[in-house]
């Protein structure tokens, strides 16, 4: 990103050409000294150069920013509605308070990313890397997080109701206050997970049982099936059974 000196009809001003990363060529111009609060609705951004860029409060609303590079960018209360962040690399950057509504965000890299308090109901996360990201407050109601890594993110007092985090990895992650109604956590791997105060959660990992939970789950059944065992007993006996094999 190049921030430079052009001559205007109506006299001198700064001009910021947004280039692509790879390529240089320029994808867009912003007549203004600052990206802060810029217009950049709609704006085809696909792989561009934007690490280290003040866009505190832009506008970037439906805009394509696929695989862009946003390290360290500052994108604090930014309108990210709709956008396309598939692929962009957005470790270290500052989301606080940004509007990530029904973004797509699938397989972008937000390692150690700042995303407090934002606003991520119904947006695509999966295959996302949120390791070490800090998601406190941060509303992923509906979200889809399908394998994404949240392997030590600070999840407090987020609200994940109704996500989507099946298979995903929450090693060593803090979902101390986190409303967990309804999300689905089906193969997720939750091993040092700080669940504390955590609300509506139901788990089920693909962690193997130990074997005295499988002599315990026998032991059960049978203490179930006193008498004459219907069908559905007997199945639940077998089964424990099997898992001893």
């Amino acid at each position: 990103m190049e921030v430079k000196s052009v001559l205007l009809p109506l006299g001198e001003t700064l001009m910021i050409e947004i280039k692509h990363k790879k390529t240089g060529k320029v994808l867009f111009n912003v007549h203004a000294d600052t990206l802060k609060g810029a217009d950049l609705a709609g704006a085809n951004l696909s792989g561009a150069d934007l690490m280290w860029a003040n866009l505190t409060d832009a506008n970037l609303s439906g805009a394509n920013l696929w695989g862009a590079d946003l390290r360290w960018s500052n994108l604090s209360g930014a309108d990210l509605r709709w956008v396309n962040l598939s692929g962009a690399d957005l470790r270290g950057a500052n989301l606080t308070g940004a509007d990530l509504k029904d973004a797509s965000l699938w397989g972008a890299d937000l390692k150690g990313a700042n995303l407090t308090r934002a606003n991520l109901t119904d947006a695509n996360l999966t295959d996302a890397n949120l390791t070490g990201a800090d998601l406190t407050d941060a509303n992923l109601t509906g979200a889809d997080l399908t394998d994404a890594n949240l392997t030590g993110a600070n999840l407090t007092d987020a609200n994940l109701s109704g996500a989507n985090l099946w298979g995903a990895d929450l090693t060593d992650a803090n979902l101390t206050g986190a409303d967990l109604t309804d999300a689905n956590l089906k193969g997720a791997n939750l091993s040092g997970a700080n669940l504390t105060g955590a609300i509506g959660i139901s788990i089920e990992t693909n962690a193997p049982k130990s074997r005295d939970e499988l002599v315990q789950d026998l032991l059960d059944a049978i203490d179930n099936c006193v008498g004459v065992c219907i069908d559905e007993e007997w199945r639940k006996v077998n089964e424990a059974r099997e898992a001893l094999q």
